[in-house]
């Protein structure tokens, strides 16, 4: 019995480990390296197969990406209103389960997620840098399943890695 128990118990622990994730990559620009920008504005768009997509639309709309990922420059202290250096992010895809099956059956559901296209633009809005941002999260139950707790942790987890990219942080390791 002893070893049921602990085998319940690593695989529970391995499921809380893998439960939430994210990883950044450079894209084609690798010669990129932050030397102290600011951005002013940040833009937020959906990708064709996105847009199409109305429950994945307005999954996407509703995370507010473009406030949570200034609040996020402000907080690295990347962000300037009087900047004309942008950032833009295209959202190329985006999951988000159902609370039903993220409160009863968690990880096994699946995961949520969202993966997206960062582009630095300068002063003159020509391309700087790029790169890909994914987090996901797998939790679920009563206290990890909410709406609230697991689209307020992809937002702020993308927020976050796509902060530490323009810093030149490798946060995906």
């Amino acid at each position: 019995m002893s070893r049921f128990y602990r085998a319940v118990c690593a695989v529970a622990l391995l499921a809380l480990v893998a439960g939430c994730s994210s990883n950044a990559r450079m894209g084609s620009s690798t010669k990129y390296a932050y030397a102290g920008e600011k951005y002013g504005a940040v833009g937020v768009v959906l990708a064709e197969s996105v847009s199409r997509d109305k429950d994945k639309a307005y999954r996407a709309e509703d995370l507010a990406l473009d406030q949570h990922i200034i609040a996020a420059l402000k907080a690295s202290s990347l962000y300037d209103e009087k900047s004309t250096a942008s950032v833009r992010v295209t959202i190329n895809s985006i999951r988000v389960r159902n609370t039903f099956n993220a409160v009863m059956f968690g990880f096994m559901s699946g995961s949520d997620n969202i993966e997206g296209t960062v582009q630095l633009l300068d002063e003159q809005q020509k391309p700087r840098a790029d790169f890909t941002v994914k987090a996901s999260y797998s939790l679920g139950g009563f206290g990890g399943g909410q709406n609230g707790t697991r689209l307020g942790w992809l937002r702020d987890k993308f927020s976050e890695l796509t902060a530490d990219m323009i810093m030149g942080k490798n946060p995906g390791a």
